[in-house]
């Protein structure tokens, strides 16, 4: 992942702030550079997870759809994150942002 529309923050600082309105450019692993606008930031089961919709039409994907990234804080190293593949925990962190609203 990286953010070439912030180069002046930390791209974990910018994903991280709640009142992020910039969007966030993802590299997925095919290689694939997406724009996405950040939507939420849901903490749940002692992890964190952010929630993104992609500007960009990604093949396969409907044009409103969520997609859910877990942020992972490794003690040897900096943040990152990673789409979500566990179909429960999707649900969970998207329950929980509907209850937000």
């Amino acid at each position: 992942m990286f953010n070439k529309d912030n180069k002046n923050k930390e791209e974990m600082q910018v994903i991280l702030d709640l009142e992020n309105k910039e969007q966030i450019t993802v590299v997925l692993e095919n290689g694939k550079e997406v724009v996405f606008e950040q939507v939420d930031i849901v903490s749940l089961e002692k992890k964190v997870y952010i929630i993104l919709k992609a500007i960009d039409e990604i093949k396969g994907k409907r044009k409103d759809e969520k997609f859910v990234f877990e942020v992972v804080f490794p003690s040897d190293a900096e943040p990152f994150f990673r789409e979500e593949k566990d179909v429960e925990a999707i649900k969970k962190v998207l329950e929980k942002h509907q209850g937000k609203k």
